[in-house]
């Protein structure tokens, strides 16, 4: 999201909702691609359960990995690190990100 606010030149709520709709993009067309290997191979006996087990574990890579890319500061800087605060206000600053308890 820093990205697209500064060097795109969006807005705060430009920036969340590009975020949002390319994340939801994404969990559709991989919904829609799981839901089909699991209807071509559901009666595939071993080979169809190994494909399961294997979409079941992609899909919590996935949710993982998205949780630490937002819990990380690796990406944007210590300033971007996730306070583990889950409500309050969040300031964005050039520098930084503050996200302060209301």
């Amino acid at each position: 999201m820093a990205t697209l606010l500064r060097a795109h030149g969006k807005t705060l709520q430009e920036a969340v909702n590009e975020s949002a709709a390319l994340v939801e993009g994404a969990d559709a067309s991989l919904t829609d691609a799981v839901a089909t290997l699991r209807r071509r191979y559901a009666s595939a006996g071993p080979k169809g359960r190994a494909i399961s087990s294997y979409l079941d574990g992609i899909g919590s890579f996935c949710a993982g990995n998205y949780r630490w890319s937002c819990e990380t500061s690796r990406y944007n800087g210590t300033g971007y690190a996730w306070n583990g605060l889950r409500a309050g206000t969040v300031t964005l600053h050039p520098e930084r990100t503050v996200i302060a308890a209301d």
